[in-house]
């Protein structure tokens, strides 16, 4: 599978995913191949990352710390500022935990306290 741009009989150029596989029958080997309008699911992706990006922008703004956890304590989103207060990036935070930062175990234990409160 992939995806390509190809053109429509007026000349407008869609997007198309593309399927090619063989097939056998009756030992004759025979070629398929199966294209999918994926307009509507490119509009789709570029509004979402549209999306995305208004929402960074909006708490990276916000000089207050922002972030979002999972179950194990690992940072899933983290705006600038909090991702300043560990001297790193947003990206960097992602997918770490406090204790990746903070060396001392009665500080991350109490970080991770406080984290829970929020």
């Amino acid at each position: 599978m992939f995806e390509s741009m190809v053109v429509r009989r007026n000349g407008e150029n869609f997007p198309v995913e593309a399927s090619v596989r063989t097939v056998d029958i009756d030992g004759e080997k025979f070629y398929q191949g199966i294209l999918r309008d994926i307009t509507e699911r490119k509009q789709a992706e570029s509004e979402l990352a549209r999306q995305k990006n208004f929402i960074r922008q909006v708490i990276d703004s916000d000089p207050s710390l922002i972030f979002v956890k999972d179950a194990g304590g690992r940072f899933l989103l983290a705006n600038e500022a909090m991702a300043k207060s560990y001297g790193q990036t947003a990206e960097e935070i992602v997918g770490k935990c406090n204790s990746d930062f903070i060396h001392s175990p009665e500080q991350t234990a109490a970080y991770e306290i406080a984290h829970r409160k929020c």
